[in-house]
């Protein structure tokens, strides 16, 4: 049986794009850019785009329980890069909003690393009118 290959982290040096499928385990719904940020013991801290997460399930979240799959979020202001031809993250002088959420461990089966090359279907971006923009 083969490992599963670790989150890649932004804590950990790492800037990796994933893709989030939502609701987890159902049929396809909905997908978004998503960028991890902190790994920890039965979860990770995931940058989401607004209005991806129905906001029933945020709220809920608020008083969630240590293994609920979703837990607490909060709304942040990040300054948005875009990646130069060289593969350096240029700051394009913007502000861009997005939601900083506590999953379960469980999100993870849900969660795939972005391929631009086999990733054709349509995914939420933090920024839609500047879909290379990121948090």
């Amino acid at each position: 049986m083969m490992e599963e290959e670790p989150i890649k982290t932004l804590d950990s040096g790492a800037s990796w794009l994933y893709v989030l499928s939502w609701p987890p385990g159902e049929a396809l719904e909905k997908e978004a850019f998503v960028i991890p940020v902190f790994a920890r013991q039965n979860g990770i801290l995931l940058a989401v785009p607004l209005d991806f997460l129905p906001q029933d399930v945020l709220t809920a979240g608020l008083n969630a329980e240590p293994l609920d799959q979703v837990g607490p979020s909060v709304v942040i202001q990040c300054p948005g890069v875009q990646e130069s031809d060289n593969g350096e993250e240029v700051p394009v002088g913007l502000e861009i909003s997005c939601l900083l959420v506590d999953f379960s461990e469980e999100i993870k089966r849900s969660l795939r690393e972005f391929d631009p090359v086999t990733d054709t279907s349509p995914i939420l971006h933090f920024w839609p009118d500047l879909p290379e923009t990121l948090p």
